[in-house]
């Protein structure tokens, strides 16, 4: 069986973009969930500020856990950025703080706009 090299690349080019389309399903999920925890909070709903900002953490340990370490210093910086929202999260959640939740939701829309941007073949090229 001779190997299509053409074929090949195809292929590795549309599990490259359904991965990254995955990837940015799930900033779309995490950014949703803590809006909503957000919200719930500024209007005293406990429970709903609970159960969303549980889905927005495990969406967010879901992107953590799915790195690639053979990524070098994108994945590190990712892992890094990560835990830095799991933490921040924690830290809304003990204080009862919304302004975290948000700040957590702004570094998301961040990420989610640049993986869009190299989706639609925007990202900038070296």
């Amino acid at each position: 069986m001779q190997l299509d090299p053409y074929r090949a690349y195809q292929e590795a080019q549309v599990k490259t973009r359904e991965k990254g389309r995955l990837v940015l399903i799930l900033y779309e999920e995490a950014i949703r969930y803590l809006k909503e925890a957000a919200k719930a909070l500024r209007e005293g709903d406990a429970e709903k500020k609970g159960e969303r900002l549980i889905y927005g953490m495990e969406v967010i340990s879901e992107l953590l856990s799915s790195l690639d370490s053979s990524q070098g210093e994108i994945a590190t910086n990712l892992r890094s950025l990560y835990t830095f929202m799991l933490q921040r999260l924690l830290l809304a959640d003990a204080e009862g703080d919304a302004e975290k939740i948000d700040e957590v939701t702004g570094l998301l829309e961040d990420l989610r706009e640049g993986w869009r941007e190299v989706l639609e073949g925007k990202g900038k090229r070296r």
